[in-house]
């Protein structure tokens, strides 16, 4: 009845998960355990700890098979049914103990595995943004994607089993077995003699309390007493990833560009400082397009970015382009400062930026057919634009794109 009650206990714990608990007993009287459980979880399992508790247990179950088999009187049977019930408590708590530990090292494992899996995802994110920033050439804000973690339960930790009190040594006539379990709180019979030969006290076969575990003269039976339990216990330390979400906002690549709220979006320019023919303006924006100027304050503040870089510079290529109706004399007459001109860049559409260098636009009038006057520059000592021909060679160029927004 022990030994199916402490295989049950045992087998009842390592059923959590995957696993195997074998147990057997040669006619010797040989006796071994076999415990399987995945990888997942043995990388857990303190292997000298546990060694040691399963021989623990296999010692006390030998030692109480061989006292079962050794009363030679009903006084003995009596002896031992008390010693029997009083040691199966420190065997079954110690099964108990593993079974504990056993279903922690589990729980510990999955709590390692979720925080693998939010790991995985974070990577995946980081790795999916940027291969979206790398196909995109002015916005890339869309490519943000907060991530969503699994919660990560703490670890759990077994607490350390009671300590079975040092007992009693119960000695039976019979064979001599040593290493047995701790037995408290059975009656002690009248002690052997000890004259060799073994003799007895009256009443047949003795039961002898003892307290330093040794064997008197004659064949005995000896269970010694344990004076503690090995414990086992399990503690997996777990890493939470936490993260903490920014409000999103929008900012230019790097501090080379200024940054200018246009109600729906913000919009990110630069000067681009290279000698270039005002029909080539745009060859200097790279991953941007050629600028307008959504209103004066836009015209304003680059220009006296560039004075204050080098007040010797006097223009620069704009994203500016006459209207297509009016590009001829005839034409241009019916056409307003305002309307003139249209921004090239796709996203500029406001008109107050138009502040003309005085008696211009003139293109025109220079040209019957306005070739001479069909870009626009901005004249940054003074802040307004001007009509200049194709060739006309400036110091650099406005370029701009749409800001990030994450």
């Amino acid at each position: 009845m022990l030994i199916f009650a402490i295989l049950v206990a045992i087998f009842g714990a390592s059923t959590a998960f995957q696993s195997n608990f074998q147990y057997g007993c040669q006619s010797s009287g040989r006796c071994a355990f076999q415990l399987i459980v995945p990888k997942e979880v043995a990388q857990f399992i303190d292997e000298a700890q546990l060694s040691s508790q399963l021989s623990q247990i296999s010692s006390n179950l030998l030692a109480l098979n061989s006292t079962a088999n050794s009363p030679a009187n009903t006084d003995s049977l009596t002896n031992f049914t008390q010693t029997f019930n009083n040691s199966i408590i420190p065997v079954q708590a110690q099964a108990t103990s593993l079974g504990q530990t056993l279903t922690t090292v589990t729980q510990n494992a999955t709590v390692l595995q979720t925080s693998a899996d939010n790991s995985n995802q974070t990577a995946q994110l980081l790795f999916d943004a940027i291969k979206c920033f790398q196909n995109l050439s002015i916005s890339s804000y869309h490519c943000y994607s907060a991530p969503v973690y699994t919660t990560v339960a703490p670890s759990t930790t077994v607490a350390p089993s009671t300590t079975v009190a040092a007992g009693t040594t119960t000695v039976v006539s019979g064979s001599t077995v040593t290493g047995g379990s701790t037995v408290t709180g059975g009656t002690t019979g009248v002690p052997v003699s000890t004259g060799t030969g073994g003799t007895s006290a009256t009443g047949g076969s003795t039961v002898e309390s003892t307290t330093g575990g040794s064997t008197e003269a004659g064949s005995t039976a000896e269970s010694t007493t344990a004076a503690s339990t090995e414990t086992i216990t399990s503690t997996v330390s777990t890493t939470t990833i936490s993260t903490t979400t920014l409000p999103p906002t929008w900012h230019c690549l790097d501090d080379t560009w200024t940054l200018f709220d246009r109600d729906t979006y913000h919009w990110c320019i630069k000067p681009v400082y290279e000698r270039v023919k005002l029909g080539n303006g745009g060859s200097l924006c790279i991953n941007s397009v050629l600028t307008g100027f959504q209103n004066a304050n836009e015209l304003a503040t680059m220009s006296d970015i560039v004075v204050a870089y080098d007040s010797s510079i006097y223009s620069l290529a704009i994203g500016g382009i006459r209207s297509a109706n009016c590009r001829t004399k005839a034409s241009a007459a019916s056409c307003t400062p305002l309307n003139m001109f249209e921004w090239t860049d796709g996203y500029t559409t406001g008109t107050d930026a138009f502040i003309w260098n005085p008696s211009t636009p003139n293109g025109c009038i220079r040209d019957p057919n306005c070739a001479d006057g069909m870009y626009l520059v901005a004249v940054v000592p003074t802040r307004v634009v001007d009509d200049y021909q194709y060739e006309l060679e400036v110091s650099g160029s406005f370029c701009g794109m749409v800001a990030e927004y994450s």
